[in-house]
């Protein structure tokens, strides 16, 4: 039987998460279903087996793949890595009021080291409006007696920006709306948030999603790939950190 705090703890991931391959943690294998041999002559272009233990991704794999857009690519390439995320986030019971403030700590925490880049990425490479989330979690976080500026600070885990930094924080919008649709402590005690509310991510995600859909994946798969991995493994770190923060 499925209890209703199962059922709040699922509700709580971040993404829609892909299912997760059976990884081979030595970094053998990159992506659910692909082996890639390694060369002595190449480096990890990004690699996060010794923190995170979703694999690496090493020069000249994005290139052996036919990959017929860069959305494709991003949602194949870091199916492990968002549905190591969603594991995470979605331990949390967001009806509990410490696992909800938690929730809001993580986004804010991880937010905070890579926003500016987002920012750049949607208004001068999309030229689009971009909502300002730290805002709306500084609001919300004020509301439940909490100041932003004592939460812990943790560096970027690798280079972010660009089209793969838009499609995790963009995407995660999709699984905000479906956690506000489904409730949350905040709402339900009169405190509804300005972060879980939120419409205009949603309309981003769709301006967003229809470019990389007609933009082939050989034009910028590889560092695109490495940037959103980049990307979760920091949200990964941010969520860390909030247990900290809450145990402070």
């Amino acid at each position: 039987m499925v209890t209703s705090e199962q059922t709040n703890r699922d509700k709580t991931a971040i993404h829609a998460s892909s299912p997760p391959s059976d990884l081979d943690r030595s970094g053998t294998k990159v992506w659910a279903g692909v082996f890639t041999e390694k060369s002595p002559h190449t480096a990890p272009l990004f690699d996060c087996r010794t923190r995170y233990g979703f694999g690496a991704i090493w020069r000249g794999d994005v290139n052996q793949f036919n990959f017929e857009t860069l959305l494709k690519a991003l949602r194949d390439a870091t199916a492990d890595a968002h549905a190591s995320l969603d594991a995470s986030f979605g331990s949390l019971d967001i009806a509990d009021r410490d696992d909800y403030v938690r929730f809001l700590r993580a986004h804010a925490i991880g937010l905070a080291p890579m926003f500016a880049d987002y920012r750049a990425y949607i208004e001068t490479t999309l030229g689009l409006s971009c909502p300002d989330f730290p805002a709306m979690l500084r609001a919300d976080l004020a509301e439940l007696g909490e100041e932003t500026a004592d939460l812990p600070r943790v560096e970027a885990t690798g280079a972010v920006g660009g089209a793969g930094l838009g499609y995790v924080v963009t995407g995660s919008r999709l699984g905000l709306a479906a956690i506000s649709r489904n409730g949350y402590w905040g709402r339900a005690n009169g405190l509804p948030s300005q972060y879980m509310e939120d419409q205009t991510g949603l309309v981003l995600w769709k301006d967003l999603a229809a470019r990389l859909k007609t933009e082939p994946a050989a034009a910028d798969a590889r560092t695109s790939v490495a940037s959103a991995l980049a990307a979760f493994a920091t949200f990964e770190r941010a969520f860390a950190a909030s247990a900290r923060a809450n145990q402070g």
